[in-house]
């Protein structure tokens, strides 16, 4: 029987389509969603998708020998997920080893496949960056709170223009000055030092 279900990590994916517009954010789900439900995606099933060629959404997505298209995290989650429900059966049948604790092979099969060691796998060089900022936050005890975080995303797009260079070079500039808030490559409109002190975005 197909599982129904996967583990779906809203803040990997927000953080992953930040810069899609909504029409991609679409595009891009229908993909993942039509990849669980019928495996790795032909060019014609693509196609039927996304109507025209989208090279942001489809970098998203790996191809195989065969030419048929993938994302390589999904992937991974359903067989993680496969993986331990058929641990989890084994365990209920009678399967296991018994001169093993149960406590401890419950914990080392949580362990094995239900935590997300490979989180950063389909991570943009953007994405790590805003995770250094935000890492940088914490460590000057400003941490960005989850509302504002949606805020601050909001903001970085619109200084950029959409672009993914701009964004990485104005987050490295708040980085490297130790800026809390983000601000404008055109040093011209950067505000003084002490404005910037009081910027908590």
């Amino acid at each position: 029987m197909k599982d129904p279900a996967f583990l779906f990590y809203t803040g990997d994916f927000l953080a992953g389509t930040m810069f899609f517009t909504d029409e991609q954010v679409g595009i891009y789900l229908r993909l993942l969603l039509a990849q669980h439900q019928h495996g790795r995606l032909s060019e014609k099933q693509v196609n039927f998708i996304c109507k025209s060629y989208d090279n942001e959404v489809l970098e998203k997505f790996e191809k195989d020998e065969e030419g048929n298209y993938y994302n390589l995290r999904l992937e991974n989650e359903i067989n993680k997920r496969k993986s331990y429900s058929e641990s989890r059966s084994n365990n209920r049948k009678g399967k296991v080893k018994q001169d093993k604790p149960k406590r401890k092979k419950t914990s080392i099969t949580y362990d094995i496949h239900m935590e997300d060691r490979n989180r950063d796998i389909n991570k943009t060089e953007l994405d790590k960056k805003f995770d250094e900022f935000l890492n940088f936050r914490k460590e000057i005890k400003k941490p960005v709170s989850e509302i504002s975080l949606i805020a601050l995303k909001e903001k970085l797009k619109k200084l950029s223009n959409g672009s993914e260079t701009d964004s990485i070079e104005i987050l490295n500039n708040s980085i490297a000055n130790s800026w809390q808030g983000i601000f404008p490559l055109d040093k011209k409109t950067l505000p003084t030092e002490p404005t910037l002190k009081r910027k908590t975005l």
